[in-house]
């Protein structure tokens, strides 16, 4: 060219307090920048280069592995993956400082194990990591350069339903649609519990509920209503008031009592609030059978026969007890008690089975319990009752 024309010149440090006239422009050395000037901003206004402005607004890649370039913009694919495919950024320090380059998966080309894979040039990083993985159907990748050797990676999702989630409200709602939660995602839990809310618990998150809970809920559990050791003195007996419930279970253990020599664990009723209880025989139709040693006696369904519901319990020295049985309210004021001696000593030392089925004929519903004795103060200190009813 005939004609040369240079423009002043220097650094960035030196163009940042340097006026220019107006019209004027300058070059900046180290950034390879021109700089225009207006007569009064300091350091005058830069221009953009071409490769901050990218000569590409929106480049397609196929199905195959890819490089982003320093001078994309946008990056979208135009076939769908068909295996997982990588997409190699180029040097944090070829591209701007604050330079976004993103990707678009509109086509989609994700699917399933066919993901994009980002990889890294040389030693930069990528959210402080070596490579990530993008693995989201139509979602997007924007990844900002620092102008060094770092990549800052952040995932975008469109809306719509992307397999087991919703994404709504720009991406920024996520919903997890009906019938995806396998098991598998569930939290762990401990054995023999199930998932649900407690009886009575109200409205709430689900808990692993005992085997317990799970009979309440199914009006199969059993509710302690009674629970009594004997501190101290012997007693007479206890006492049981019955609640509003149809059936009953009780568990007595008897303590050895030194001072008695044998005795009767009798099982009655009231009606009329703990006023009075039955007196025995003529209240009740019975059937009974003992064992002692190999001896067995017995007698059938009879009115009248073994006077109390009860069981001969041996207390001498180092002797005791368990006595099991039930107790149901039938209707019309029916009762159907039974006891049993599952494991006591009778008199001697042979062991001894007792059986005891009575029926109470039919009037007011039972009211109260007493578990008591034929003598005064024959359960020991130790002895304890426990009645469950449901």
């Amino acid at each position: 060219m005939a004609v040369q024309v240079q423009h002043r010149r220097g650094t960035a440090a030196a163009h940042a307090t340097f006026i220019g006239a107006p019209g004027e422009y300058t070059w900046e050395e180290d950034t390879k920048r021109v700089v225009g000037h207006d007569g009064a901003t300091a350091g005058g206004i830069k221009m953009a280069r071409l490769d901050e402005v990218t000569s590409e607004v929106l480049r397609a890649v196929g199905n195959a592995n890819f490089s982003f370039q320093s001078t994309d913009r946008l990056v979208v694919p135009n076939a769908a993956f068909t295996a997982a495919r990588t997409g190699t950024l180029p040097l944090a320090s070829s591209v701007a400082p604050g330079r976004t380059i993103s990707f678009i998966d509109n086509f989609p080309a994700i699917s399933g194990a066919n993901v994009l894979n980002i990889a890294r040039s040389g030693a930069d990083t990528i959210n402080g990591a070596t490579a990530l993985s993008f693995a989201v159907p139509r979602g997007r990748l924007d990844m900002v350069s620092d102008g060094v050797s770092k990549w800052s990676a952040t995932f975008h999702l469109a809306d719509g339903d992307r397999g087991d989630i919703t994404v709504s409200a720009g991406g920024s709602m996520l919903t997890i649609d009906d019938d995806v939660v396998t098991n598998g995602k569930l939290a762990n839990m401990a054995a023999a519990t199930m998932k649900g809310r407690a009886l009575g618990a109200g409205v709430g998150d689900p808990v692993d509920l005992t085997p317990a809970q799970v009979r309440a809920i199914v009006g199969q559990g059993w509710t302690t209503i009674f629970d009594q050791t004997v501190i101290g003195a012997a007693v007479y007996g206890f006492i049981v008031p019955l609640g509003s419930y149809s059936l009953y279970r009780f568990r007595l253990f008897v303590a050895p009592n030194p001072a008695m020599d044998s005795f009767q664990a009798i099982w009655r009723s009231s009606r009329d609030g703990g006023g009075t209880y039955d007196s025995g025989g003529s209240d009740y139709n019975s059937s009974y059978q003992a064992q002692v040693g190999a001896a067995v006696s017995g007698e059938d369904f009879v009115a009248g026969s073994f006077g109390l519901l009860s069981t001969t319990i041996a207390a001498a020295a180092a002797r005791n007890a368990i006595i099991e049985g039930l107790f149901e309210r039938g209707a019309n004021g029916v009762s159907f008690p039974r006891m049993g001696a599952i494991s006591y000593q009778h008199t001697g030392t042979a062991a001894a089975i007792a059986m005891l089925n009575s029926e109470r004929a039919s009037g007011p519903a039972a009211t109260n319990l007493l578990l008591a004795t034929t003598v005064a103060a024959a359960f020991a200190a130790g002895s304890s009752l426990i009645v469950e009813a449901r």
